[in-house]
C-alpha cells in the first residue's frame, strides 16, 4: 500500500527535461482537482442531493484518475490537452 501512494507521488522518469517539467505541474494541477473533488464531496455529503447534482464531480474524478494513470504511462502531451480544454473558463 505504502509503494502505491509513493508511486502516486513520484514523477515517472522523462528522457526529456521538458517533459519531466510539463509532468510535474500536471500533477500538481491532477492533485489540486482531486483535493478539490475529494472535498466536495465530503462537504456534500450530509445533502440530499440528487444523482444529477452528484454525477459531475464522479466524472471529474474518473477523468483525475485517468489522466493520472496516463501520466504514468508516459503520455503528457494528450493529458495536458485534457487538463487544459476541461478546466472550466472563467467569464
Amino acid at each position: 500500500m505504502r509503494a502505491w501512494l509513493l508511486s502516486f507521488v513520484q514523477t515517472p522518469a522523462f528522457e526529456d527535461d521538458d517533459d519531466r517539467r510539463a509532468a510535474q505541474l500536471l500533477r500538481l494541477v491532477l492533485g489540486v482537482c482531486l483535493l478539490s473533488i475529494v472535498a466536495y464531496g465530503v462537504a456534500t455529503l450530509d445533502h440530499a442531493l440528487p444523482w444529477s447534482k452528484r454525477a459531475p464531480p464522479f466524472a471529474a474524478l474518473l477523468v483525475t484518475f485517468l489522466c493520472e494513470r496516463g501520466l504514468r504511462r508516459g503520455y503528457v502531451r494528450p493529458q495536458a490537452w485534457i487538463i487544459v480544454t476541461g478546466l472550466p473558463r472563467s467569464r
